[in-house]
């Protein structure tokens, strides 16, 4: 928990406007007209904040805490963890964690050892650093355990590369639905368009079909699923049995975990690369050949017209 205090509140445009307007008011003046450039000038600006910023003993940030801006004394509570690596997704999908019993935000542990906090504001979109900080230390509930497991050093190495490989995975999982997405548009394009071009619609359905196929490596095959028939091990569901042991432990991982992770993390890079080939180079060929042909436009091709 970090405890700071501000002696005055940092006001937005549109507050400081207002308090000059009551102080007009209270004299019995006529308060002036903003303009539209000052209201729009309002409208966009980013609201104030102030900034806590966790480094680790190398000066590396591992954690960014928003806090209020006004003035008195504030709390803002760390859960001790990196951020989640997830890729962005929209607030309604958001929305549907925010039941969860943890921070939507929460990644897995950092490793014992010592750490500074800096305090930074916001105001009118741009940061300052305040000059304020504070180191402290973060130890283990308990010395040694059962097993013998890593050390502080071996934990968080392998806890920054287990993020590395999650941040691809999760790149991966939202660029296959975004091309599952524009392939199924041009091929409802296709089938309405007076294009006759049979190649066309032929190498549509192959990508959805390899499409599939990247997408069942990556999350399984639900269907299978649904019949207890699991069928080959999926990625996520390797990288599902190591988040155990990064995400509430500090023990680290076991023989079987690293095997694990191994394996899902060469298959991580195999899919990649092959995603890379059809999203770089065929689709956007594909997509050149529609413009030609004169189908009409779908998501993800350039604008037509001049």
């Amino acid at each position: 928990m970090f405890t700071y205090y501000l002696k005055d509140s940092i006001q937005t445009r549109k507050e400081k406007r207002q308090e000059k307007e009551k102080r007009i008011a209270k004299k019995g003046g006529d308060t002036p007209t903003p303009g539209w450039d000052a209201l729009r000038a309002e409208q966009l600006e980013e609201k104030p904040a102030i900034m806590l910023t966790v480094r680790n003993s190398a000066g590396n940030a591992v954690r960014h805490l928003v806090g209020p801006p006004k003035k008195g004394i504030h709390r803002v509570s760390w859960s001790l963890t990196y951020p989640r690596t997830d890729p962005w997704s929209p607030p309604r999908e958001r929305e549907e964690r925010r039941f969860s019993t943890r921070n939507p935000d929460d990644g897995v542990l950092v490793a014992p050892g010592t750490y500074t906090v800096h305090l930074a504001k916001r105001r009118e979109g741009k940061w300052t650093d305040l000059g304020k900080s504070q180191t402290f230390k973060v130890v283990p509930l308990r010395d040694g355990g059962t097993i013998p497991g890593m050390t502080p050093e071996e934990y968080a190495e392998f806890v920054r590369d287990y993020a590395a490989v999650m941040r691809s995975v999760g790149g991966v999982r939202s660029v296959l639905r975004d091309t599952a997405d524009r392939l199924k548009a041009i091929r409802q394009t296709l089938d309405r368009s007076t294009v006759s071009d049979p190649k066309l619609g032929e190498q549509v359905r192959d990508m959805e079909r390899r499409i599939a196929a990247m997408r069942e490596t990556l999350e399984g095959s639900r269907q299978r699923s649904e019949a207890s028939d699991p069928g080959p091990v999926s990625i996520n569901r390797r990288l599902n049995v190591v988040r155990g042991s990064v995400g509430s432990t500090l023990h680290g991982p076991t023989a079987m975990h690293r095997e694990a992770y191994s394996i899902a993390k060469r298959q991580v890079v195999g899919l990649k690369k092959e995603l890379d080939q059809l999203v770089e180079t065929e689709l956007p060929d594909l997509e050149r050949r529609l413009d030609e042909s004169g189908v009409p436009w779908t998501p993800g091709r350039n604008i037509p017209g001049d």
